[in-house]
């Protein structure tokens, strides 16, 4: 090799060195792929881990807000036993002026109930409606059992206000033995003291004459037969009415969203 050609084999060598040392672009780009580098490829798995991790987090606070729920009703229930004992003497009054008594409680049990699940409203609307009918059976049926058990006790205040005589054994031997003929009325009938109770006051009611000792007049309860019936449809239907008007607004897609606390700024 010539003295004049050594110069441009010095420069061709250095150009082939420096092309082979230089990545192309495709070869960067499927490094890039290769490395996990594409920035679209990491805006999808941002975006997917984002909504993965907001999906578990609404399943969490839909999961314990309904705990909630469940905790409230049975507290709800605890709570509407009480009513309930009061609501069983309530229905006895007069004309039906007790079942103004069913709307009132229920309105003080749905509003007890409503207070304390409101922080985590809103609820499943199966929740609710569940939850509701709950309450309701445990306040009502209260309310009905205490009638059924309390039925010697108050065919007794009945009998000894309308006897005649009460006999040489004295007022506490009298009540002993009247009490004990109201239960086994009750006993003749299918059913145990309460679905006995309430076969004897659909079908029956009416205490004939002399049943009782000294006791000269048919004695009946204050409700029987139709009369009875009716009052109970409508007690059931107040004290649903005032119950649910406070709980059914804590549905999902009702107000319950309205009534949860604004979030601090």
């Amino acid at each position: 090799m010539s003295q004049k050609d050594a110069p441009v084999a010095a420069r061709d060598r250095s150009r082939a060195e420096d092309h082979a040392s230089s990545p192309s672009p495709g070869s960067e780009g499927a490094g890039q792929a290769a490395l996990g580098t594409n920035p679209a490829a990491n805006q999808r798995e941002e975006s997917d881990s984002l909504s993965h991790s907001a999906l578990a987090d609404g399943l969490g606070r839909a999961t314990a807000g309904t705990r909630r729920w469940w905790a409230v009703v049975v507290a709800t229930s605890v709570f509407s036993l009480p009513f309930g004992w009061l609501l069983s003497f309530a229905a006895l009054l007069p004309f039906y002026l007790g079942l103004f008594f069913f709307a009132l409680f229920g309105l003080v049990i749905g509003a007890v109930a409503c207070r304390m699940a409101t922080p985590a409203a809103p609820f499943p609307r199966l929740a609710v409606t569940v939850g509701t009918t709950m309450i309701i059976a445990s306040c009502w049926l209260t309310s009905i059992v205490t009638e059924c058990l309390d039925f010697p006790r108050s065919m007794t205040e009945k009998a000894v206000a309308g006897a005649s005589t009460i006999g040489d054994a004295g007022l506490d031997s009298f009540r002993r033995s009247v009490e004990e003929a109201s239960r086994e009325i009750i006993r003749n009938e299918p059913g145990g003291p309460i679905l006995g109770y309430v076969r004897w006051v659909v079908t029956n009611g009416h205490v004939k004459a002399n049943t009782f000792p000294g006791v000269r007049r048919s004695l009946r309860p204050m409700h029987r037969r139709q009369g009875w019936v009716i009052r109970v449809l409508i007690s059931i239907t107040l004290l649903s009415f005032g119950i649910a008007t406070q709980t059914w607004p804590l549905r999902d897609g009702g107000d319950g969203r309205q009534l949860q606390p604004a979030p601090a700024e």
